[in-house]
């Protein structure tokens, strides 16, 4: 298991992105399975990132660890921002299609990033925690 806390800011999402690389390497995932993990994580990271802390710069602390369940990996996103739980955001069946996007005036952008962490992924859970927002994704390898 390895933690590390990041200024929740844009210009460290490679830093973030790539502890979390470098986590999953040590558990041999091909390199789809692994472009998936970043992918979700990214997605994920840049909510935060952007509509977490809308008013001050916060802190995202990740852990990378062993799922428990089966062979994979779990990410745990720990925030300290404003309540928002994307699971009640997109309540749809996984590998759903995410509802097509409007084409009127002024109609609201954006939103697909958690379709894609909810398809990459095999595990989405998430808490509201006293303090924050806790984010538990996981990834199990297929053998």
């Amino acid at each position: 298991m390895k933690t590390e806390t990041f200024r929740a800011a844009i210009e460290n999402l490679h830093q973030m992105l790539a502890f979390i690389h470098d986590y999953s390497l040590t558990q041999h995932f091909q390199s789809d399975a692994r472009s998936k993990i970043i992918l979700a994580a990214e997605e994920a990271l840049v909510n935060i990132i952007n509509y977490g802390y809308p008013h001050e710069p916060g802190t995202i602390e990740i852990t990378c660890k062993d799922a428990k369940e089966k062979k994979g990996i779990t990410l745990l996103f720990r925030d300290y921002a404003v309540p928002f739980n994307p699971i009640s955001e997109a309540p749809v069946a996984k590998n759903s299609p995410p509802p097509p996007p409007s084409l009127e005036e002024g109609a609201k952008k954006g939103g697909y990033g958690i379709y894609i962490f909810i398809g990459a992924m095999d595990h989405i859970n998430y808490q509201r925690l006293a303090d924050g927002n806790l984010l538990e994704m996981t990834k199990y390898l297929i053998e």
